[in-house]
């Protein structure tokens, strides 16, 4: 029970940073994109999994096509540094 409260909690979190930074054309947690930008989706995919709440589930899958929206280009991928 422990449990299933931090992760509530942390993903809850990702949820008001997603709300916070995304807008029309920004489907992302952050004003930026990096190296390791997967993890969040990743994160709220298993939340999802664990709580069963759609939230997690819905912005999990619109910030995951987003970011491959923006590293794949003519089936190659573009790295993002910074």
């Amino acid at each position: 029970m422990k449990d299933l409260f931090a992760i509530k909690q942390l993903a809850d979190r990702l949820v008001q940073m997603y709300r916070h930074e995304s807008g029309p054309d920004w489907n992302w947690f952050e004003s930026y994109l990096t190296y390791a930008n997967s993890i969040f989706p990743r994160a709220l995919l298993c939340a999802w999994l664990a709580t069963g709440d759609g939230v997690y589930k819905d912005i999990a899958k619109s910030s995951f096509d987003f970011l491959l929206s923006k590293t794949f280009f003519d089936d190659r991928i573009r790295v993002v540094f910074k």
